[in-house]
C-alpha cells in the first residue's frame, strides 16, 4: 500500500532498495521510540514474508491474526511446560488480602 503525500512532501516511507520495507523513523529520547508512529515500521518489517505478501487487507488480517495467535500460544505452551516442571513455585497462594489469586510463592 502506497501513500501518497504530494509533490512537495518531506515524509519518505520507504527504503530506497526495498519498496516493501517501511522505513525506521530516527528518534532522539526513548518516549520517541515508544510513538506507535515510530514502532510500527519496525513492528511491520519484523512481520514474516506470508503476511507481507497478503494480496488484500482481509487475507493480511487473517495471516496477521493467525501469526499472533500462533506466537502467543508458543509462548503459552512454553510458560505451562515450564510450570510443569516445577510446580511448587509455580502454584498460587491462597485467597487472601492480595487478591484472588493470591501472592506467587
Amino acid at each position: 500500500m502506497i501513500v501518497d503525500f504530494g509533490i512537495d512532501s518531506d515524509i519518505v516511507l520507504r527504503h530506497g532498495e526495498d519498496v516493501n520495507r517501511p522505513m525506521e523513523p530516527r528518534f532522539y529520547r526513548e518516549a520517541g521510540r515508544r510513538a506507535f508512529v515510530n514502532c510500527s515500521p519496525r513492528l511491520y518489517n519484523d512481520l514474516p514474508a506470508n503476511v507481507k505478501a497478503a494480496e488484500t487487507v482481509d487475507i493480511f488480517k487473517k495471516r496477521l491474526k493467525t501469526f499472533l495467535f500462533t506466537d502467543a500460544y508458543d509462548l503459552y505452551n512454553a510458560i505451562k511446560e515450564f510450570c510443569s516442571h516445577t510446580k511448587d513455585t509455580c502454584q498460587p497462594g491462597p485467597i487472601g488480602p492480595e487478591g484472588p489469586m493470591g501472592p506467587w510463592r
